[in-house]
């Protein structure tokens, strides 16, 4: 969160997604949520759309690779 509260760093290797509690300055992409519950609804909805209107509201800030993000996001969802 934008805050730095609350920070996972999921790690993606051999078919595999491991999850770790924090930041991790290896990431090839961050995605930093105004609030979690903000990032739960945005990440849990339907519409693909509701990522960018929430980059647009600046609830969501992306930051590295772009594709890594919205990756990550479509298969979170």
């Amino acid at each position: 969160t934008k805050d730095g509260r609350q920070a996972w760093t999921y790690c993606f290797r051999n078919c595999r997604v491991k999850a770790f509690p924090g930041a991790s300055r290896k990431a090839t992409a961050e995605l930093v949520w105004i609030d979690a519950p903000t990032a739960l609804s945005v990440m849990l909805s339907k519409n693909d759309l509701d990522m960018f209107s929430a980059i647009g509201r600046q609830d969501l800030v992306v930051n590295g690779n772009l594709q890594d993000a919205f990756w990550f996001s479509e298969i979170a969802g």
